[in-house]
């Protein structure tokens, strides 16, 4: 078998999608159609960014070389609590112990945890979720927890993660799969009020296992 690139998935305003819970995010991811998130931006200095290099010559480069967003809602508050999804575009067809590939970079401020689910388009359920039962999780979920005096501080991390799919059976062989990432994310209460930005950005890649089959893309919308 050998390793094939199929797309990168990056944060961005006109693909990822924002709700107050995560099945209506991921169902709108699915969809691919809803409320989008908002480009907010770098909206504080102190904050890594995720960007490709310049000269770049991975297989993403030609097509899927542009830089994820600084995403949120359509406004911020403190405390508060948003979940975002975003889809794979197209689907992906696999054959016989054929596997994805799942190789993700995350920055947030200020705490989140991460999904990674692959749906068997064919079939029409779900045939894998790649991330922990728990989720991936990266600091306190509860929203008023508040900063603790640490450095460094969530947000000057980036948290990366890579893993491989369940091999595909043969009874699913030739089927379509298309994943979706989903996050949610917390913006933690501060007191004394002080200028508190939020922010997601995350850059997804996938590869997959080829036996030479039939693989290949096949456009979920018109």
């Amino acid at each position: 078998m050998s390793i094939q690139f199929y797309n990168r998935t990056v944060s961005s305003d006109s693909s990822t999608y924002v709700a107050l819970d995560r099945a209506s995010a991921i169902a709108q991811a699915r969809a691919q159609s809803g409320v989008l998130a908002t480009n907010v931006g770098r909206e504080f200095a102190g904050w890594p960014i995720l960007l490709p290099y310049v000269n770049d010559n991975s297989p993403a480069a030609p097509v899927f070389n542009q830089a994820p967003q600084f995403v949120w809602d359509s406004f911020t508050t403190t405390p508060q609590t948003r979940f975002f999804a975003a889809p794979q575009f197209g689907v992906l067809g696999l054959a016989t112990d054929e596997s994805m590939l799942f190789d993700l970079r995350v920055f947030c401020d200020n705490a989140h945890d991460v999904r990674i689910d692959l749906f068997d388009e064919t079939a029409g359920d779900l045939f894998a979720t790649i991330t922990p039962a728990a989720n991936l999780i990266d600091g306190s979920l509860d929203p008023n927890a508040g900063i603790a005096n640490d450095v460094p501080y969530n947000w000057l991390n980036i948290r990366y993660y890579s893993n491989i799919s369940p091999p595909t059976p043969p009874e699913r062989s030739g089927n379509e799969f298309s994943y979706v990432i989903s996050f949610q994310v917390v913006n933690y209460n501060i007191i004394p009020p002080v200028p508190n930005p939020a922010g997601l950005m995350f850059a997804l890649d996938l590869w997959y296992s080829s036996s030479g089959g039939q693989n290949g893309t096949v456009a979920r919308k018109s």
